[in-house]
């Protein structure tokens, strides 16, 4: 639980009770877990290893927020911007980030296990050995997206626009990537295992060393991109004929 209620958080820091801001205030390790302020402006403030676990914070601003280390288990980040904020190995597990902004976050190994990104935009992040198994991305913007090393083990990607996206190394096995947009994606000893990218845009795309076993490609646009050096073993490419 918060070390304070809503009123006493605010009272203590001075701030405004019909609109209190937090912009550039340092609340480093701070329980602030389980209280609500949605549309709140936390611009620039020192989150370090702070509890947000369990808050509602939708629309609120954490634009060149340092929140590294911090936990936001749980909480509702609905449409929040966290444009050029500092989010390494923060806790997002489980949390609600749909239609949230991300443009030129760091989030490297930051932990979004299970985490609702449907329609967030990602653009330029830097999410390297980010845990996102299970997580949700359907239609976000992951273009220009550094995600080296990340685990997307059984992600959902349905439609995900991951064009000249750094995926070397990382975990899509058993992931969604139903008509996805991958063009000029660098692939480059990333696990596909049994992943679906049917319908997906797959043109000059880097795939040395992937691992496509199992994978499901029918329909997937393959232009302009060399399979050859892929482990294609089992891979579903079309329909099977049906015979006469």
């Amino acid at each position: 639980m918060a070390e304070f209620t809503r009123d006493e958080l605010i009272a203590r820091l001075g701030l405004d009770p019909r609109r209190p801001h937090f912009a550039g205030l340092d609340l480093s390790g701070h329980d602030l877990s389980g209280l609500a302020f949605p549309r709140t402006v936390f611009r620039a403030a020192v989150l370090v290893e702070a509890n947000l676990s369990a808050m509602v914070l939708t629309e609120a601003d954490f634009f060149r927020a340092d929140l590294r280390g911090a936990d936001l288990r749980e909480s509702d980040l609905t449409r929040a911007d966290f444009g050029w904020s500092q989010l390494q190995e923060a806790n997002l597990s489980g949390t609600r980030l749909d239609g949230a902004q991300f443009m030129d976050a760091d989030l490297t190994e930051a932990d979004l296990l299970g985490a609702s990104l449907t329609g967030a935009s990602l653009s330029m992040t830097n999410l390297t050995g980010a845990n996102l198994v299970g997580a949700s991305l359907a239609e976000a913007d992951l273009s220009r997206t550094t995600l080296r090393a990340a685990d997307l083990t059984s992600a959902i990607l349905c439609g995900a626009d991951l064009r000249l996206t750094d995926l070397t190394g990382a975990s899509l096995a058993g992931a969604n990537l139903t008509g996805a947009n991958l063009r000029g994606a660098n692939l480059t000893g990333a696990n596909l295992e049994g992943a679906n990218l049917s319908g997906a845009n797959v043109t000059a795309t880097r795939l040395h060393r992937a691992r496509l076993t199992g994978a499901d490609l029918r329909g997937a646009d393959l232009t302009g991109t060399d399979l050859s050096q892929a482990e294609t073993g089992s891979a579903i490419f079309s329909d099977p004929d049906p015979g006469p």
